[in-house]
């Protein structure tokens, strides 16, 4: 069927709600899209992701900002180990969907 979204996968995490992997996920679907700034697409170079995606060109690309916890950004900035597996899961996860 078209229209149809598919169910989240489990994740395997007690966690729930907005802030939860599966919170992310669900926000995806709503979120606006546009054109990458410069700084990203700096960054998006800097990584090689444009080669190794074969889009090398910005306008091949499109962001969104993700709304997280303050929790979650301290993590990631502090780059522990529950903050970097959770967003791990969460990237992995949103490829197999999208």
């Amino acid at each position: 069927m078209t229209g149809m979204r598919n169910p989240l996968p489990d994740t395997g995490s007690t966690e729930t709600g907005r802030f939860s992997v599966d919170g992310y996920l669900a926000s995806v679907e709503t979120l606006a899209f546009g054109p990458l700034s410069r700084a990203v697409w700096r960054a998006v170079r800097d990584e090689g992701l444009d080669n190794e995606t074969g889009k090398p060109r910005s306008a091949q690309w499109t962001a969104a900002i993700l709304d997280i916890s303050s929790e979650d950004r301290d993590g990631l900035i502090a780059m522990t180990d529950e903050a970097l597996e959770k967003f791990n899961l969460f990237d992995i996860m949103l490829k197999e969907r999208h």
